[in-house]
């Protein structure tokens, strides 16, 4: 093949994956490589890294913490040979403006615990996630 194009591409992040080194395989063998992805990076450094060593190997062993902790210009400049950002003015300009609607809701019995306990834990991401920690008592 002479050009490769993954869409959903953060579905190979986990370089363990089967998928992932299907993807792997194919990449190696094509001359061209395109992975398509709306969300290149979502929690780790680590994750993004993995889909640039599909692309180029070398810049993905290059690419440490250390860029990701120096700042975004820092971390952009790294991995701006293989990353192409497109900007939501761009692509959108087709679709009608953004409608946002705030829709509140009151915290259960259940869900209060849950923000209770994430709070004492000084979990950040279960204080987040309180509201729907617990399914089947939550009011959401």
């Amino acid at each position: 093949l002479g050009l490769l194009v993954v869409d959903e591409a953060h579905y190979v992040k986990n370089p363990a994956a089967r998928r992932s080194v299907a993807v792997a395989r194919w990449a190696e063998r094509c001359e061209r490589v395109v992975l398509l992805t709306g969300t290149p990076m979502e929690n780790r450094v680590s994750e993004f890294r993995s889909l640039v060593a599909v692309l180029r190997p070398a810049l993905a062993e290059a690419i440490g913490d250390r860029e990701s902790v120096a700042g975004s210009v820092a971390f952009r400049k790294a991995v701006a040979p293989v990353y192409l950002r497109r900007n939501q003015t761009d692509v959108l300009t087709e679709l009608p403006a953004l409608q946002r609607t705030d829709d509140w809701e009151e915290l259960s019995a259940s869900d209060e615990e849950a923000y209770r306990d994430a709070v004492l834990a000084g979990n950040f991401m279960a204080m987040r996630r309180a509201a729907y920690a617990r399914p089947e008592r939550s009011a959401k």
